[in-house]
């Protein structure tokens, strides 16, 4: 619906509009680990930002609004790295797993990244709410009723094919 749509853009252009001012620093400097799930935290969030194109898949001439697509390798760090930035229970480190989960929805909703298919969307979906909520953020609670939204959202645009919240998502 209507609402559905207003919510993942209002979002996405939250998290779109905070991208140029938000600095990402070294995860150890919010007390979180370099390494999770094999992957070097710092390098994988910045090729999941597209703050390095060494990750980027580029786009065909014939969609030139797209944005470049996220390469294999790095869309399978996408869980681990926003697991590692959760557990900083940070503002900062919840922006970041936002923005890296709505650039793997524009890639689930695309339909062309076959990786982003085998994310675990839910799982994905709940540690960035869970993020949220162990933040100690002003606006919190509404950023995490957001993600819910957003979830939402993919999972009409999907047809489906990608979950919406369950009941776990909810209780986050």
């Amino acid at each position: 619906g209507t609402e559905t749509s207003d919510t993942i853009a209002t979002v996405d252009s939250a998290s779109s509009s905070s991208s140029s001012s938000l600095r990402v620093p070294p995860i150890s400097e919010l007390g979180g680990t370099s390494s999770s799930g094999g992957f070097d935290v710092d390098k994988m969030t910045a090729l999941l930002l597209g703050e390095n194109t060494d990750g980027i898949n580029s786009v065909s001439d014939s969609d030139e609004d797209a944005s470049p697509a996220l390469s294999a390798n790095v869309i399978k760090s996408a869980m681990p790295i926003c697991v590692a930035w959760s557990r900083t229970n940070s503002g900062t480190g919840a922006r970041i797993v936002e923005r890296i989960l709505y650039n793997v929805a524009r890639e689930i909703v695309g339909g062309q990244n076959e990786e982003a298919k085998s994310i675990p969307w839910l799982n994905m979906c709940t540690v960035a709410i869970d993020a949220w909520a162990t933040s100690g953020e002003r606006g919190a609670a509404e950023r995490a009723e957001a993600l819910l939204g957003g979830m939402r959202e993919v999972s009409s645009k999907t047809d489906g094919r990608t979950p919406p919240p369950s009941v776990i998502s909810y209780n986050a």
